[in-house]
């Protein structure tokens, strides 16, 4: 069913779309692994705002793909604290939502759900896997002009902005191919085609 799928798209896809696999669960739960995902760049004189899932070239290897969720924008301060995003300032809203089972590739893991809540109303769910993760609690991070700073849903198992682990600081606007509109579709390596993401918007 993804090879169709795949088929249909590149027949019928509008100019700019790019298809991407999901190689990671850094972005669990939004994007599983097995998930193939559509890119949209974005239009002239358009930037990315905050909650976008952005497509990227890693600043200190331009050879190298991210997917990242954008919160930060040009001039914005960011912090982690217990887990908890603060934003110039405010922590952003998020409440429990349950538990998940977390495909790593490799084995399963628990993981708790939140669902964070951007100012201006946009909502996503993120993971938490363990309470006092080394990238729960970070300095201050200013955002340079024409920069962005992003995060992984999964927060505890992301290399994202917050650098730690050699991470890849903030992303350079010139760096952004474009945003995640939609899953084309999804399949397990044992040949499971998962039909309830097959086109899930990648909003919020």
């Amino acid at each position: 069913m993804c090879t169709i799928a795949m088929i249909i798209w590149a027949i019928f896809h509008p100019a700019g779309e790019r298809v991407f696999a999901t190689v990671s669960a850094a972005m669990a739960p939004t994007l599983i692994l097995g998930d193939t995902v559509v890119m949209v760049p974005y239009a002239d004189g358009a930037e990315p705002r905050r909650g976008d899932v952005i497509v990227f070239l890693d600043p200190r290897d331009r050879g190298t793909v991210h997917m990242f969720r954008v919160i930060g924008l040009p001039g914005d301060s960011v912090r982690l604290d217990a887990g908890v995003v603060v934003l110039d300032g405010v922590p952003l809203p998020r409440e429990p939502i349950g538990e998940v089972a977390v495909d790593f590739g490799y084995e399963f893991e628990r993981a708790e759900l939140w669902r964070e809540t951007l100012p201006g109303g946009a909502a996503f769910d993120t993971l938490d896997t363990g309470p006092d993760g080394v990238f729960d609690d970070t300095p201050d991070f200013a955002v340079p002009a024409d920069h962005y700073f992003v995060l992984g849903d999964n927060r505890d198992n992301a290399n994202d902005s917050r650098g730690v682990y050699g991470g890849m600081g903030y992303v350079p606007a010139s760096n952004i191919l474009g945003r995640i509109d939609r899953v084309l579709a999804s399949c397990k390596p044992d040949g499971r085609f998962l039909a309830d993401r097959t086109g899930r918007p990648v909003g919020p």
